[in-house]
């Protein structure tokens, strides 16, 4: 579980990474009114969404079949990973389901730390600060 969530934050991290590198460059295009750099940039936006809502596909796909491995690819020379065309292509997700599975990491990752914290906390109370069961000696406690 850990790991797909993992995999489901570094997917969300890198479209943000993406958006934060092709929207300024995208406006600085229209700016300077260059057509063929913005429908270049474009292009490259857009195919590089199309991979990680593949990647993010196969991953629903592999947490659905109770496999968090990644599908096979075949690397082409250009150092762009293309897939078996034996397995087969589904269709993408919706802008918004993508939002909502992003602010559902999100809240997951929040609870997880929290959780984590108040385990610590539950842990200095326990054998720090209580006077019948303290292990740790600390000078400021009476």
């Amino acid at each position: 579980m850990l790991k797909t969530m993992t995999k489901r934050m570094s997917i969300w991290w890198k479209f943000k990474q993406l958006d934060r590198t092709y929207q300024p460059l995208l406006e600085k295009a229209v700016a300077f009114e260059n057509r063929d750099a913005l429908l270049k940039l474009e292009e490259q936006y857009w195919y590089q969404t199309a991979c990680l809502l593949e990647e993010r596909r196969e991953l629903r796909k592999a947490q659905m079949m109770g496999v968090t491995s990644s599908p096979h690819r075949r690397h082409t020379g250009n150092g762009n990973s293309s897939y078996s065309p034996y397995q087969p292509q589904g269709r993408f997700g919706s802008e918004r389901d993508i939002t909502y599975q992003h602010q559902e990491a999100a809240w997951k990752l929040i609870a997880l730390i929290l959780s984590g914290l108040t385990t610590l906390g539950f842990l200095f109370w326990i054998l720090a600060v209580n006077p019948s069961t303290r292990l740790v000696y600390l000078p400021w406690l009476p």
